[in-house]
Order: C-alpha cells, then sequence, then structure tokens
C-alpha cells in the first residue's frame, strides 16, 4: 500500500475507489463496498480500506460527516436525497466488523499509535449509530 494513515482516505484503494464514488449514480457502489467486507470471513487491507471510505461516505450523507473529506464525498452527498436506514445500517455493521476483526485491525494493532486508529474507528460507528 502505497499511502497509509488513519484516515478513511490515506491508502491508495480508498483514494482510488473515490474516483468509482464520483461516477456513480446510485448508492450501489456504497453497497458493494460495505458487502465485500462483510461478506469476508476475514475482511482484508482492501476490503476493510474500501468500507470505512464507503461508511464515511454515509456518515457524511447523514449529516454526521468526518471534520475533513474529500471533495469527491462531499459533492457526491450533496447531489443525494436522505440516506436510507438499510445503508445506514449496513455502514454500522462494516465498521464494526472492520473493528474487531480484520487484517486492517491486525496491522494497526501491531502500530505504535494502534490508539488512534481504535479511537477512529468507534468514533465513525458512533457517528453512523448516532443518525
Amino acid at each position: 500500500m502505497g499511502r497509509w494513515g488513519i484516515g478513511p482516505f490515506d491508502n491508495d484503494h480508498a483514494a482510488d475507489w473515490l474516483y468509482e464514488l464520483a461516477e456513480a449514480d446510485d448508492a450501489e457502489v456504497l453497497r458493494d463496498a460495505l458487502g465485500s467486507a462483510l461478506g469476508a470471513a476475514i475482511p482484508d487491507e482492501i476490503d476493510s480500506a474500501l468500507a470505512l471510505a464507503a461508511a464515511e461516505t454515509v456518515a457524511a450523507w447523514c449529516g454526521r460527516p468526518a471534520p475533513e473529506l474529500p471533495e469527491e464525498v462531499t459533492e457526491w452527498v450533496l447531489t443525494r436525497a436522505r440516506a436510507p436506514r438499510e445503508i445506514v445500517d449496513l455502514a454500522w455493521r462494516a465498521v464494526d466488523r472492520v473493528g474487531r476483526s480484520s487484517v486492517m485491525r491486525e496491522v494497526w494493532l501491531a502500530e505504535d499509535d494502534a490508539s488512534a486508529w481504535v479511537d477512529y474507528v468507534t468514533g465513525l460507528a458512533e457517528r453512523l449509530r448516532d443518525r
């Protein structure tokens, strides 16, 4: 992975996914990214990265955005009606899954700043749950 950071768009996979989001006419791109993490026995780094990026997009769509979002996310959510409850629930479940059991979790737990990643994932889950 070339780019690496705690934020949901601080990795190459999520940065590339933004192109898909920008071209998407509907929420299927979100469902696909979230569903991949939920469908895997243990989500790998790619599934985890895409799920967190999609979940962050859903949180923004619900009016609970992160302080800094890529322009593609902001533009996409501004052109949509209210987020359907089922996709918010899907996003929350995917974040919970990545935070509890994923390759990305294991990678971050091996790092010195693991608590920052855990705090980020916990905060994202809370923003989705409190919607």
